[in-house]
């Protein structure tokens, strides 16, 4: 006794399967094994998408990390001030290839975009700008940070002239 619409060589029946049964359930045993077949074939889709996602990731422009806090002019000694000036100066050089980075992804951007209406280009330049202004700013205070250390320290440290 088969329920209407079964294969001849699958029983419903004989499955343990009733009228009453969901369809999902009485579909899934026609399929061998394709409960296995979604998997693979899930599992091959997620692994391709985190590796897309990656790409994406490692892509993108990287914000440089500042530079901690630096040392007290008034105590440093001049390693220590050697130290914190190149801290500041690769700062610096990240800074300025975040900012290259920046600019050539929006250009690209842009240049992939063919519709692009006014008002979107006008959002998009102003999104740019202030990723600029932020870098800017945030460089400009580290700096200005560093150069008050510096010039404390530099105060504390006066060479001594030699008698001529």
């Amino acid at each position: 006794m088969t329920d209407a619409g079964a294969s001849p060589a699958f029983s419903y029946v004989a499955a343990g399967l009733t009228s009453q049964t969901p369809f999902l359930a009485k579909i899934a045993p026609l399929q061998k094994h394709a409960g296995i077949r979604f998997m693979k074939q899930f599992f091959s889709a997620l692994i391709l998408g985190c590796g897309l996602a990656a790409a994406q990731v490692n892509a993108a422009c990287d914000y440089p990390v500042a530079p901690g806090k630096f040392p007290d002019g008034n105590l440093a000694s001049k390693e220590e001030m050697i130290t914190a000036k190149k801290s500041v100066v690769q700062y610096n050089t990240d800074m300025d290839a975040y900012l290259v980075c920046i600019k050539s992804e929006f250009d690209a951007k842009v240049a992939g975009m063919s519709k692009l209406t006014p008002e979107q280009k006008a959002e998009m330049d102003k999104v740019q700008n202030q990723k600029q202004t932020a870098a800017l700013e945030e460089v400009t205070a580290v700096t200005e940070r560093f150069n008050e250390q510096l010039r404390t320290w530099k105060a504390k440290n006066v060479p001594e002239k030699k008698a001529s």
